[in-house]
């Protein structure tokens, strides 16, 4: 499961480089809303297909729609109830 959040966070990634902190209406940092879900910023480091940190990237964060993040944050609170039990 902590794969899949991963995989998401990665894909969704892929379309949202990093600005400034003001944000677009309708995004937030992944961050803000849910800390417990890990976040592996390849784009931000030489850890990527690309071999190189890609260029418009300023900072290892997840930037998303908020109904992406809610949605994050529904698969992370059932992943760890399933872990708990």
């Amino acid at each position: 499961m902590k794969l899949i959040l991963t995989s998401l966070i990665f894909i969704f990634m892929s379309f949202l480089p990093i600005y400034a902190k003001s944000l677009p209406k309708g995004f937030v940092y992944l961050k803000d809303i849910d800390p417990t879900i890990i976040q592996n910023m390849h784009y931000y480091s030489d850890e990527n297909f690309v071999g190189k940190k890609v260029d418009g990237y300023k900072a290892p964060e997840a930037i998303l729609t908020i109904e992406a993040v809610k949605a994050l944050k529904a698969v992370q609170l059932r992943y760890k109830k399933m872990v708990i039990h």
